[in-house]
Order: C-alpha cells, then structure tokens, then sequence
C-alpha cells in the first residue's frame, strides 16, 4: 500500500483566487464532477478564513504566477500556453500538548523509530482511533488502517463526532505512533480538464501539480502544501446541440403522468 495525502484546503483555496479575479465566474468540472465539486462548496470556502497559514494566489499576469512558484519552490508548469495562474501554499505546524518521547514499533523483523505520548484521548475503544491533543487546539485524529481517500464527505461528517465525544475512560496510559516523514507529488490529475467560464470567456485547466511535505516526531507535526493550476483561454462556451434522435416527455407540474411522451428520429425532423 502506497502513504497518500491530501489537503482540500489548498484545492479550495486555487478556485477561491479564480473567482475573486474573474467575478461572476463559474466552475465546471468536466470528467470529474463528483471529486472536484465539493471543493467549490460555499460553505468550504468560507472555511478558509480559519487557516491565516494559507496564501493563494489567482492572476492573469504569469510572471507574478511564476514568481509566486519560484518563492515556495514549486516547479513551474511544463507548458507555456496558460493564461491564468493560480497556487496556493500551506504551511501549518503543531505542538503537542506535552512533548513525546521517544519510542519505537516493532513489525515483523523491523524496528521503526516512534513517539510515545500521554496527552490524548480515545474517541472509540473498538477500533483505538485516538484524538492526539495539541498546544494550539488543533486534533490529530490516528485510526488504524486505511480511511478511503474518495470518502470525503463521510469524514467531514464524522469529525465533529470523533473530536467532540469526550475522554473516554481508557486502559491505554499513552499511546505510541510510528515517527513519519512524507515527501512527494501527490496526483491531482482530476483536476484537468475543469473550466471556468464566465460571459464569453473560457478558460480550461491545462496544467495541475501539488506537493505535500509531512512531519511527526517527539515535538509535533507539521505539513507543507503546495498547489498549482494553470488553465488556458479556451473557445467560448458552445450550445447545447441535439444532433441525434431525441426522446420528449411534456410534463406539467401537479400531474403524475406525463401529458405527452415521444421519441423522434431523422424522419419527422424538418430539413431547411
């Protein structure tokens, strides 16, 4: 099994910028409308006022895209049709709220390095999801196994649950946690082909990459997020076009049937 992150923040925060540039503009999500809608939530955007460690950036001029990039070092895009640029950096840090010590994990035939801590809490004694307790007020929730990284919406539904259930009376006295050093692109690769449209302007997402930087040691955690969209002016919008046989249902609302329902092709169509 491959380690994998994501931070929604930081996609939610590059759509943010395009709209605060191109007002009135509308996101839509070509192939991927199920993973990309949620980040373009209202209520999601408005969150972003509570993470002051996140900066974006939406802008038509490239050269302040570039520099942007170039000044939390992430690598510029491989191509040079882009119109609009837009990036977004995380950079957020915990301590906990008594220091670690350290520890270690033994699996099979291989010691790893681990953190022993005493501040925490158990939010559910049958599957030892653990609420990891920070100076700051922040909760670093750990559960064994793999949470389903498509599953957003039942962990945003969960949380306020898991961090809100209290100190339930446990056995442990502390808990240990395998010491964690995470350093990669991740694949944002469903951002492609978004559009962002807005009267006769197009502009379609070309360009997409992030980058996560992760630490747990003795002292805390920290994460660093870098994001980055580009996206070219595209041709304007196009009608709608039905140019295949067609099915119509005449509905009025009250009525449980349909007052007319038929099919129609090539042969009732009417030639110029």
């Amino acid at each position: 099994m491959t380690s994998y992150v994501f931070s929604p923040y930081s996609v939610a925060g590059c759509l943010l910028a395009a709209t605060k540039i191109v007002p009135g503009s509308i996101w839509e999500f070509g192939k991927y409308p199920k993973q990309l809608a949620p980040f373009a939530h209202p209520k999601l955007v408005r969150e972003l006022e509570l993470i002051p460690e996140l900066s974006a950036i939406g802008t038509f001029n490239i050269g302040n895209f570039v520099k942007f990039l170039t000044a939390h070092h992430m690598p510029l895009p491989q191509t040079s049709e882009l119109d609009l640029g837009l990036a977004s950096w995380l950079d957020m840090a915990v301590k906990w709220k008594k220091r670690g010590s350290p520890a270690h994990v033994h699996v099979r035939t291989t010691n790893y390095a681990a953190v022993e801590l005493t501040k925490f809490y158990v939010t559910d004694c049958a599957k030892q999801t653990a609420a990891l307790l920070t100076k700051s007020g922040d909760v670093l929730l750990i559960q064994r196994g793999m949470l389903d990284k498509t599953a957003l919406k039942s962990v945003a539904e969960s949380l306020p649950v898991m961090t809100h259930l209290g100190h339930i009376e446990s056995r442990f006295p502390s808990v240990i946690i395998p010491k964690v050093s995470f350093d990669r692109d991740v694949d944002v690769g469903f951002l492609l082909y978004g559009t962002l449209s807005t009267g006769s302007d197009r502009y379609e997402v070309t360009h997409a990459y992030k980058h996560v930087a992760f630490e747990l040691d003795t002292i805390g955690a920290r994460a660093k997020v870098g994001m980055s969209m580009g996206a070219a002016k595209g041709a304007p919008p196009q009608p709608l076009v039905f140019n295949e046989p067609f099915s119509l249902i005449w509905h009025r609302p009250g009525c449980s049937l349909p007052l007319l329902v038929g099919y129609f092709d090539y042969d009732t169509w009417q030639k110029e």
